[in-house]
């Protein structure tokens, strides 16, 4: 990043937080970490990976990176936005046409949330913000190609969107009004878990207290309209989060984590404006707690647990597949795999270690290819 675009940023975020003032609502929900923040979002032109790093034990000395592997390319780079305290965590945005837009959460005395956007792999960003913390969910910002975008703030309780790339936020929806209407109320809606804006539309990601029921609300200016994701019977009973929703130029793909009984299953879901009725793949049984989830370029999902016996377990599926495929255990300090085109990488953290792995097809094992030691600033945040 040039020194120009830095100082750029540092007096945006230095205005912005004199106009936020760090305001939350009063109606805002307690905190609640549907899925981790740490994920990997891939896209036609490259794989991006947030990880935290530093002492994670220790919220003020834990600083979370940005990785970038481009689509030509074999070696990850280091490319986190500098300038901005990261301490409450990223998140990020892709247009599907090259653009990333990184968020950073509120921590410490930053009450807002900065942006950072980038349009060549993270070589130069541009600043930008948002007039509200981001919530603590990884889909908590979205943004299309045309530029409108939504964001998750005030601990998930506002939808705050923008069109076309102008710099006026305005709210879309607030959890309280979602919860009063008609589409809330069949689905018991008692968090908004993610928001994706694809060309056409704004929709949003729900935890449903009723069972069998499927939290997708399509918003239609101030109204919501909710979108049927049909379930087949024997999950009738279940209930239903929507952990991922990841929208990608014109395609929309979900993923739900539904329980019963105490026992946990994920599916995957997909839509595209061609193949409008959704498609519901089949579930994975995984228990134990989770770890990180991944969105590929191609509208597939992975899933990493750490299973009751403290291993770790992996699953991917693409659109199309009739099942999960289950990958052989990750190496012991995965926190995330990413997945581009035929490859799959396990990538590990060890404080400011970054650990590469490949998985080799042929001989089903799990292989070192790179390592960047990262340079973690402790007590800056002090």
């Amino acid at each position: 990043m040039t020194a120009r675009v830095l100082a750029a940023l540092a007096l945006g975020v230095a205005l912005a937080g004199c106009a936020a003032g760090g305001k939350t609502a009063p109606n805002a929900p307690a905190p609640a970490v549907v899925a981790p923040l740490t994920t990997t979002l891939g896209t036609a032109r490259a794989t991006w990976v947030i990880v935290p790093m530093g002492h994670l034990s220790d919220p003020v000395n834990t600083f979370w990176q940005v990785f970038v592997l481009p689509k030509s390319g074999r070696s990850w780079a280091l490319v986190t936005p500098p300038g901005v305290a990261d301490n409450g965590g990223l998140v990020a945005a892709a247009t599907g046409t090259g653009q990333l837009v990184i968020g950073f959460r509120p921590s410490q005395d930053l009450s807002f949330s900065p942006l950072a956007i980038t349009t060549d792999d993270g070589k130069i960003y541009q600043p930008d913000l948002i007039t509200g913390g981001l919530a603590n969910l990884p889909d908590a910002l979205s943004t299309a190609t045309n530029g409108d975008t939504a964001a998750l703030v005030n601990r998930g309780a506002t939808v705050l969107g923008r069109t076309g790339g102008t710099a006026d936020w305005h709210q879309l929806a607030t959890l309280t009004s979602l919860a009063a209407s008609a589409s809330g109320r069949a689905c018991g809606a008692n968090r908004i878990t993610a928001v994706a804006v694809t060309d056409a539309e704004t929709y949003l990601g729900l935890a449903c207290n009723t069972d069998g029921t499927v939290g997708l609300i399509q918003l239609s200016g101030s109204s919501f309209q909710r979108v049927e994701i049909a379930l087949p019977g024997a999950l009738a009973d279940d209930k239903v989060e929507v952990l991922r929703l990841i929208g990608s130029g014109d395609r929309l793909s979900a993923l739900l984590r539904l329980t019963a009984a105490g026992l946990t299953t994920y599916a995957a879901a997909w839509t595209t404006p061609q193949h409008p009725t959704w498609t519901l793949s089949p579930t994975l049984s995984q228990q134990g707690p989770l770890i990180s989830t991944t969105g590929t370029a191609t509208g597939g999902m992975a899933i990493l647990t750490r299973t009751p016996a403290s291993g770790l377990a992996l699953a991917l599926i693409q659109p199309g597949d009739s099942a999960w495929a289950q990958l052989p255990t990750p190496p012991p300090s995965t926190v995330t795999v990413a997945v581009s085109g035929g490859r799959v990488d396990a990538l590990t953290v060890d404080s400011s270690r970054f650990t590469d792995y490949t998985f080799n097809r042929a001989t089903r094992a799990w292989e070192q290819s790179q390592v960047i030691n990262v340079t973690i600033p402790y007590g800056s945040s002090n």
